[in-house]
């Protein structure tokens, strides 16, 4: 043709970017199916091929390597967390080295110490509470692979007094239901155009009642100033309550326009009823998940939000190079979609407000038409790619980003473990003493019975406090899921069936050399094997020098091990060995990667005795020489062994 859409190579590519952006649909092709129905099928083809299935496959690829990438970087973070906690180890074993029967091991003492400066707002029946967590057994000390496994736990830990399920609380709850009922129907009915003679005459007034009915639950719930001694059967939620707090403000404020306008005062109560109806939401499971989860999520996409600003940043400073003070606004007329010279770069905050008309895509092309009447920089070779870059980069590929870390991250967890109602046993103990009951089903929740005395050791009485202990949710937990993987939980049961088929292997086999073994998990922190493992070892160095080579091992693992990422089984024979000697006998510690993604590590120890020959070579060769024997006696039972 020789006008239309597809007059030249130039033109017909424009357009069908365009179409490929859904924004000129069907304006664009509407015209050619007039003078030609054929023409139809080329634009179902197109559009089908175009915006269903390679937008969904530019969606797929931008998901998968912002995954792969996500997996990198949770499991440095890993590896980094790990690094730290030895690092925290070493510093509290200083500490505990003036007492001579705890040598190599860390005071639960010192680490409560450490928790009163982590946790300054919590008492000391909540500091007990995370002790309890720290050292179940209460044997007041700690080796390095259980302070490795329960430190983590420890300090995600969030203590919160348990409900109390008295009867003021149980009317608080009702009021509640009730003031979100009413509230609804009051704004639903005046929006509605309902009209009837007694509800004319009083719809301020009722308005007022609902007012006041939120402010006394609102007070009593949030508890001020502790005035009352009790716990409501929900929790305080910040989006909730803050609305309802909001929405009780304004209409007071109307309420006290009353006297100055009929009609101000009866917009601005309708308008802080319509706010508060925010609360009926607080009433369902699934609302309180998604809240919940957004508050996590939106802290953890800090990283993506300010990538896309700074690439806007980039594009408005690339676009006021280009046209500041090129558009004059009100000058063209007809020849633009009217008001669309507005959307330039004469200052930056005008910038701002074009760019994000792009980020949102519809009508780019109309915007970037303007810039053909610019009285500078207007050639459509110029124009153009500024605009359809801005378009692949900042929707096809940053946007694609953030919607790839939702579709990861964004899930709700409809066990609203915090008022489920689950069963759950304490044990009572006195003198400041918590001990943690039988768990519910619930992973996340624990209870806590602490009984605090009042009198000497003899006194059997008490003040018995209740706690529940939630897992915080925190970055790392937010990044785990978006990688994605097995849970915590599945990982852990991996590693143990793991060693149970050892164990089964070591008891079917007839070999008369014993050795020891180990599988390590980084994603959880925890180590499971047999206690031959430690103790083969007790010849040639302590227990907290074995546990830190066999994470230098482990990090050194993840390089050389096998580069697919995500392979959950492989069959690379690359593994490391290290050898150990003492004056009679030499130590062999080999090890190798289970699986890459999560990384899941096995370790194998055997001992065997020292020729001569080998023993002077090792004389005169200088090859790696241990600390001398130590005369300790089996290392002690971690919970991994």
């Amino acid at each position: 043709p020789t006008h239309g859409p597809f007059v030249d190579l130039v033109t017909s590519w424009l357009n069908l970017f365009e179409l490929s952006t859904t924004v000129v649909n069907p304006r664009l092709w509407m015209p050619e199916y007039n003078d030609n129905p054929d023409a139809a099928f080329f634009f179902i083809i197109f559009d089908t091929t175009i915006v269903f299935i390679m937008h969904s496959l530019v969606l797929s690829v931008v998901f998968q390597t912002y995954i792969q990438a996500m997996t990198e970087i949770h499991n440095r973070s890993l590896t980094d967390r790990e690094d730290a906690l030895r690092l925290a180890y070493l510093a509290l074993e200083v500490q505990s080295k003036d007492d001579n029967n705890h040598q190599g091991l860390v005071k639960v003492t010192s680490v409560t110490r450490v928790l009163r400066i982590l946790r300054p707002h919590y008492n000391e029946m909540k500091i007990g509470a995370l002790v309890e967590i720290l050292d179940p057994s209460r044997q007041r000390v700690l080796d390095f692979p259980n302070f490795l496994s329960k430190i983590r736990v420890t300090l995600l830990a969030s203590i919160r007094t348990t409900p109390t399920r008295s009867n003021f609380a149980y009317l608080v709850e009702a009021t509640a239901a009730f003031v979100a009922f009413a509230n609804f129907i009051y704004v639903i009915l005046y929006t509605s155009q309902f009209s009837a003679v007694w509800y004319d005459r009083c719809v301020f007034e009722i308005g007022i009642a609902i007012t006041f009915l939120a402010v006394f639950e609102l007070v009593a719930r949030i508890n001020p100033f502790k005035l009352l001694r009790y716990t409501p059967t929900t929790r305080l939620q910040t989006t909730f309550d803050g609305l309802a707090v909001l929405g009780a403000i304004v209409s007071i404020w109307g309420a006290l326009h009353y006297f100055l306008s009929y009609r101000a005062a009866l917009d601005l109560m309708l308008t802080g009823r319509a706010i508060d109806m925010i609360r009926i939401m607080r009433f369902f499971r699934i609302f309180r998940a998604m809240v919940r989860r957004s508050g996590d999520v939106l802290i953890a996409l800090t990283g993506q939000l300010a990538l896309i600003a700074s690439t806007i940043h980039l594009f408005v400073y690339l676009g006021i190079a280009l046209w500041a003070g090129a558009i004059h606004v009100g000058t063209y007329g007809t020849k633009i979609t009217p008001h669309y010279d507005l959307n330039n770069f004469n200052t930056y905050t005008n910038g701002l407000v074009t760019m994000f008309q792009v980020l949102v895509v519809n009508d780019w092309y109309a915007i970037a038409a303007v810039y053909q009447y610019a009285t500078a920089h207007s050639s459509p070779y110029i124009v153009y790619p500024f605009f359809v870059g801005a378009n692949l980069i900042c929707v096809n590929i940053l946007l694609n980003c953030l919607t790839a870390f939702f579709v990861g991250a964004f899930v709700a967890k409809l066990d609203d473990s915090e008022d489920d109602g689950k069963e759950v046993t304490s044990v009572s103990r006195k003198a400041r003493e918590m001990v943690i009951g039988a768990t519910s089903s619930v992973r996340t929740v624990r209870r806590v019975t602490s009984v605090r005395s009042m009198g000497d050791a003899s006194d059997a009485s008490g003040i018995t406090v209740e706690f529940d202990i939630y897992e915080r949710e925190g970055y790392d937990r937010i990044v785990q899921t978006v990688a994605g993987g097995a849970s915590e939980e599945e990982e852990d049961e991996y590693a143990k069936k793991i060693c149970d088929m050892l164990e089964l292997f070591e008891q079917l086999s007839s070999q008369v050399v014993k050795v020891g073994y180990m599988v390590c998990s980084q994603k959880t922190m925890n180590r499971y094997g047999n206690r031959r493992f430690q103790a083969l070892a007790m010849e040639f160095m302590e227990p907290n020098t074995l546990h830190s080579i066999v994470g230098e091992m482990h990090n050194e693992l993840l390089e050389v091990g096998p580069a697919t990422v995500g392979a959950t089984n492989t069959n690379n024979k690359k593994m490391m060995k290290r050898q150990f000697f003492s004056d009679t006998n030499k130590m062999i510690l080999t090890s190798s990667l289970v699986r890459k993604q999560p990384p899941l590590s096995l370790f194998v120890l055997r001992v065997s005795p020292l020729q001569q020959q080998q023993q002077q070579e090792r004389e005169s060769d200088g090859a790696l020489v241990p600390p001398p024997p130590q005369p300790e006696e089996e290392g002690g039972d971690g919970n991994f062994f």
